[in-house]
């Protein structure tokens, strides 16, 4: 069954469409002309304040661009040892030092964390790679500032690695693009924003987001997007979103830019729970009336007074096939084949695989009842555990795997198995 959801993070007071609408330009500036709604004077004026600000500390101070064109790498940069001096083979260095295009390589390091003592590790560069190790790799931000900002227009992208216990008032407490950010088998995980004046307390992107076999997860003090927020075209794929939190809107994710610019939401075999939001899209939440699919997910047992696991600001049809959402707000039009029953998730562990992940009870009813219309190889926790056993696809990021015959004797339990 899923974990308990934890009380939202400050006294609620009667909200109404308004003040969702008031959120739609948080990462992304003023807010547009909200249309007239119902009950305006309900909205809570000290609470639409806090979202000004939020807009201002929302964008961080960008530095200015080198006015030449930086060179294009390529290259494979090592990093050496685990310590955050800026000497010679330290990550803070080597990123220092790369050239957009390269890739920061830190495989060879058989320590399990770099904790930063000099504040957040920064780039000007247009895309930048940063490779982990097979084994756990942490980078840390010890709860005094974000570990990444990235402040350049392509690409920053993300392998292997865990970033853990940053803080920015601003949002973004372990990562923040100014551009487009791809996380690939990797966490972000206890993070916080200022919930004044936060926005995605885990990851905040002013474009692209890709979480590619990645989890967010204990991410929290936000307004809106505890887990993550993002602007542009959000793909989700074989990832999990759990047990972050949002103090307004969107707990795991929530998505603030217009079709206009180019906002999209694209949730695929992934799993969306025991989030919350203290007043709507306890798991998801959508500002804007913006091209979205869901395919193969699970989006339940996340927390919100309202559209507690996907909800929007604007009345939306939802396109895709074979999810399971429990509770969705009542602008939303989802599949005709979504199933609404509990999806028996067990709670989020270790159960294989680079990252952790919400196996399945072996009576859920999202057993054999997904589809991988992508042709995933495997599900979210990579090789050695494949997308499609069984019957079909299971819906969410977690496929119930056939028994190994070791273990058909029952002395030993293993998530996982069938």
């Amino acid at each position: 069954m899923p974990g308990s959801i934890s009380p939202p993070l400050f006294t609620r007071t009667p909200l109404v469409a308004s003040l969702a609408l008031a959120l739609g330009g948080l990462a992304t500036g003023p807010a547009h002309a909200a249309p007239r709604v119902p009950d305006q004077h309900l909205v809570d004026t000290t609470l639409q304040a806090r979202l000004e600000t939020a807009r201002t500390f929302g964008r961080r101070a960008l530095p200015r661009k080198h006015s030449a064109t930086l060179p294009e790498g390529g290259a494979i940069l090592p990093v050496t040892h685990c310590a955050d001096d800026g000497s010679s083979g330290s990550l803070r260095e080597v990123v220092a030092t790369a050239a957009s295009g390269d890739t920061v390589d830190l495989s060879a390091l058989t320590c399990s964390s770099i904790t930063l003592t000099q504040g957040a590790i920064s780039t000007n560069l247009d895309s930048l790679t940063l490779r982990g190790p097979d084994s756990p790799l942490v980078i840390d931000g010890s709860g005094n500032a974000s570990v990444l900002a990235h402040y350049g227009a392509g690409i920053l992208r993300i392998e292997r690695l865990t970033l853990a216990n940053g803080y920015y008032v601003g949002g973004g407490g372990c990562v923040f693009s100014q551009a487009n950010l791809t996380l690939v088998a990797s966490t972000v995980r206890d993070c916080r924003g200022n919930e004044s004046y936060s926005s995605g307390a885990g990851v905040l992107v002013l474009g692209d987001l890709t979480l590619e076999s990645s989890t967010l997860s204990g991410n929290s003090g936000a307004i809106a997007g505890g887990g993550a927020t993002a602007d542009g075209a959000v793909v989700v794929r074989n990832s999990t979103i759990s047990g972050n939190a949002a103090a307004v809107l969107g707990g795991g994710l929530y998505h603030g830019g217009e079709a206009a610019a180019g906002g999209t939401l694209t949730i695929s075999n992934s799993t969306v729970s025991a989030n919350a939001a203290g007043t709507g899209g306890g798991g998801v939440y959508i500002g804007y009336s913006i091209p979205t699919a869901l395919h193969s997910t699970i989006i339940a047992g996340n927390g919100a007074d309202s559209g507690a696991d996907l909800g929007s600001t604007e009345t939306l049809a939802v396109a895709g096939d074979h999810n399971l959402v429990m509770q969705a707000g009542p602008l939303l039009t989802l599949p005709g084949d979504t199933l609404g029953a509990d999806p028996q998730l067990l709670p989020l562990a270790d159960n294989g695989g680079a990252t952790h992940t919400h196996a399945l009870a072996a009576t859920s009813p999202a057993l054999d009842a997904g589809s991988n219309a992508a042709g995933l190889e495997f599900d979210q926790r990579g090789s050695g555990f494949v997308r499609s056993a069984g019957a079909a696809t299971d819906i969410g990021a977690f496929e119930l795997q056939a028994i190994d015959l070791i273990f058909a004797n029952g002395f030993e339990s293993t998530p996982g198995t069938r």
